[in-house]
């Protein structure tokens, strides 16, 4: 899922399902926090990944979170 840079990513089910997970951070000099993320997730052959942007690192932390526990549950 992208959300266009801000916004948790759905929870549930198989949204955080997926083998690989790639976080992409950097500091934008304009803006508040300056903060930046960009997580892909997915399989880790075929398929179009999921993406998810936020210039939250709690947010970053809990979709980490919750694809760890929806690791767990899978096996």
């Amino acid at each position: 899922m992208d959300d266009g840079g801000t916004g948790a990513a759905d929870g549930g089910g198989d949204a955080l399902s997926g083998e690989t997970m790639v976080i992409r951070t950097w500091f934008e000099p304009r803006g508040e926090s300056g903060f930046r993320a960009r997580i892909t997730y997915g399989k880790a052959t075929g398929g179009e990944p999921n993406r998810f942007a936020t210039a939250d690192p709690d947010e970053v932390l809990d979709v980490v979170r919750r694809w760890l526990e929806a690791q767990r549950a899978g096996n």
